[in-house]
């Protein structure tokens, strides 16, 4: 009985040395600067997409973007969305940043959309220092107008 208990409190052992391990080693990573700018840049280009996909107009009382795209696709495919899941439809999104300098603050955000009837993009600039979405092209000018102006 002494064996199997002093092997029971070394496995405890090992154990608790292994997880107070991976904290240290967590915490020294979240204190690494590269660490710390690859994470803000990963936060930074979800923010962006996350301003353009629940942009609700100028005064947020309208649909959402992607709500109204969300509209548009059933409108446009009635039999072949309705067995499609939202989160299916909505999913085609893709940002990137608009240049490689690190002070440059500007996102661009896209929604692409293809079938065997159409094929089309929204394309939209978001500037994450004053939160400004800038419609790049006349489908993502379109949208925004449409959430602007219906509520």
């Amino acid at each position: 009985m002494g064996n199997l208990k002093m092997g029971v409190i070394g496995i405890g052992v090992i154990f608790l040395i292994s997880i107070i391990g991976a904290v240290i080693w967590t915490v020294y990573d979240m204190t690494d600067p590269e660490y710390k700018q690859d994470y803000r840049k990963i936060e930074e280009k979800n923010q962006a997409e996350k301003l353009v996909r629940n942009y609700q107009g100028i005064d947020n009382q309208g649909d959402s973007i992607e709500n109204v795209i969300y509209t548009l696709m059933l409108i446009s495919y009635p039999d072949a969305i309705e067995q499609v899941e939202k989160e299916e439809i909505v999913n085609y999104w893709d940002v990137i940043k608009s240049s490689p300098n690190d002070e440059d603050s500007i996102y661009e955000v896209s929604y692409y959309f293809s079938s065997p009837k159409e094929e089309f993009t929204y394309l939209w600039n978001v500037d994450m220092d004053t939160n400004e979405i800038i419609p790049q092209n006349q489908g993502a000018k379109d949208l925004i107008n449409a959430v602007n102006t219906f509520e």
